[in-house]
């Protein structure tokens, strides 16, 4: 049976044989917010409701323009960058 040992006198751990691994970065293109809005609401009026089964009508478009509209011109008006991929934590908590 092994003796105890005290907490201050950590147990040596036997090295194996070092590995290396290779990691690989993956680097997200900038997507700048009027490009991501004006595909967004291109493609938006081919969408159908899941609830009714029925095509999203131009009002329903106009609305989620509107409110795009509203955020690029609140990030313009406190400085941030208009690339979603630059906003930070700490912009977020501003909204």
């Amino acid at each position: 049976m092994a003796q105890p040992r005290p907490i201050d006198c950590p147990i040596a751990h036997r090295r194996a044989g070092g590995r290396t691994v290779e990691v690989q970065t993956v680097v997200i293109p900038a997507i700048p917010l009027v490009e991501a809005r004006d595909h967004f609401l291109t493609n938006l009026r081919w969408k159908t409701s899941r609830l009714s089964g029925k095509r999203l009508t131009a009002s329903t478009v106009d609305k989620y323009r509107y409110r795009l509209r509203r955020f690029e011109k609140w990030l313009v008006e406190n400085d941030l960058p208009l690339d979603l991929g630059e906003l930070t934590a700490e912009d977020f908590q501003q909204l």
